[in-house]
């Protein structure tokens, strides 16, 4: 069962990437495990840098989207305009 399953939520504490090397064919990979239950995935290094990437642009967008939410109430915008802004400024995005 998935942490979403259990709907519990997933901790910055509770995920880990550790390096790796397959006894098998020595190739490198990335394990990485989270949750109380130890979900766990194995990727290519190349995947998990794609991946962390990914974390760092949705990061980056998080703050940029607070802070434009933050300014378009102050200036009075309601939050169905602002909801419509942010869907169409997202669906632009890589």
């Amino acid at each position: 069962m998935s942490a979403a399953e259990r709907e519990e939520p997933v901790t910055p504490d509770a995920i880990m990437a550790l390096s790796g090397v397959s006894l098998f064919d020595g190739s490198p990979f990335v394990a990485l495990t989270w949750g109380a239950g130890g979900d766990r995935a194995q990727l290519t290094p190349e995947l998990a840098r794609d991946l962390a990437l990914n974390v760092l642009q949705a990061a980056d967008a998080a703050e940029f989207d607070a802070g434009l939410v933050a300014e378009l109430r102050r200036i009075g915008m309601e939050d169905e305009p602002i909801a419509a802004l942010l869907w169409a400024l997202r669906e632009g995005r890589p």
